[in-house]
Parts: C-alpha cells; structure tokens; sequence
C-alpha cells in the first residue's frame, strides 16, 4: 500500500506504509541504543565514583554505602536499557497457518543476551519436543506445526522486532495439544532455568519470552 504525499507540483511522490513503518522501527532502534550509551556512561561514572570514595573513607563509611547504593541504581538503569535495546531488535516471527512459534531472548543479570545456549520446549513428562540455540545476542525461535486451539476469551501476546537466529538453529515439533510445555534454557548438559508453571501457546499466535538466567 502506498500514500501519497500532498503537493502544488503535478509529480506527487509516493511512499510505501513499509517504508513509513520500517523507519519508525529503525528510529526506535537507534533510540533504544542510543540510551545503552547514556546509561553505559552513567553507569560507569557512578560505580567509578563509588570506588573513590570506598578507598578514601572506607567501604563502611555512610557516603561509601550511599555511593555505592548509586551505582546500583544505575546498574540496574544499564540492565533495563539493554533489555529494552533487545526487545527493539527482535524479528517478527512467521507462524505457520496451523502451527505457533515461541521466541524471545535469554539474558543475563546485565540485560546482556546470552549466545550458545540451548532452550528446549518439553512436555509433561520432561521429553524434548522443540529446541532451539541462542545467538549472539540471545534470540531463540522455535516453530510449532501444530499448536492447541485457540481460545476467544485469551488475548494474543505482542511480537516485537529483533534479528532472528540462523535457521539451521532452529528445530521445529508437531505437538498436538500442548498444554502442558515448558521451556527449559540447557548450557551444555547443565540446566539454568527451568518454567515453574506449564503454558500453552495458541494456534497463530507467537508467544515472546525473555528469560533471566544466573550468570
């Protein structure tokens, strides 16, 4: 679909709705890492700060603590613009007719993602029936051919933008009714995380998850 710009001259421009929208997401985008920069500078300043005055008066000292209770916050100003920096990237995901797909990141504490992890979908009996590796900046997708029946009274969960890892990462399951899956997050053989509460995801719908692990 295109719009047509208004004008006096007879040869009146037209731009695509693509091109409008792409824009506003690479302006997002840029948006979003231009606030990882500030908060990174801010961040650092503050923890610097914070050192000074440990070693002046002592990490004891009330302005030592008040110091490197700053810092703190700031660190976690930094996490959560990084968080939202991965959220802006995220690729919207195609979801088969019949099918759904869950994607996301997994993060650090940091809001860093986290590359060469692997997140499984499992069922209630702890089989693996879809997996996925992170990449670099720890987006996962996995695509479900067959998903439970949609359901009128549930909302269907937001997508939002990133890059999307390789497809040969990627592992696809025909499961059925799948009411009972969780997703657990594997470095190498040890287990990082694991959902406390089973899910289902709808058919059509992209379930996004970002997921904290300890590291």
């Amino acid at each position: 679909m295109a719009y047509k710009r208004p004008t006096n001259g007879e040869n009146s421009p037209t731009v695509s709705l693509e091109d409008v929208f792409g824009g506003a997401d690479s302006a997002l985008r840029a948006l979003a890492r231009a606030a990882v920069g500030l908060e990174k500078a801010r961040a650092g300043a503050r923890a610097r700060e914070a050192a000074r005055v440990a070693a002046k008066y002592g990490a004891a000292h009330p302005r030592a603590k008040a110091a490197a209770a700053a810092a703190k916050v700031h660190a976690d100003h930094l996490a959560e613009a990084r968080r939202m920096a991965g959220r802006a990237d995220l690729a919207p995901v195609d979801v088969p007719a019949q099918g759904a797909a869950i994607a996301g990141r997994v993060i650090d504490r940091a809001g860093s993602g986290v590359l060469g992890l692997t997140v499984q979908v499992i069922d209630a009996r702890d089989h693996a029936i879809a997996h996925a590796r992170t990449d670099a900046t720890g987006v996962f997708r996995i695509i479900l051919e067959h998903a439970a029946p949609a359901k009128a009274e549930r909302e269907p969960l937001v997508m939002v933008e990133h890059k999307a890892p390789s497809p040969s990462d990627e592992r696809s399951a025909s499961v059925g009714d799948a009411g009972t899956m969780r997703v657990v997050v594997l470095d190498s053989k040890t287990e990082l995380h694991r959902d406390a509460q089973p899910f289902s995801v709808q058919t059509g719908r992209v379930l996004y998850r970002e997921i904290t692990i300890a590291r």
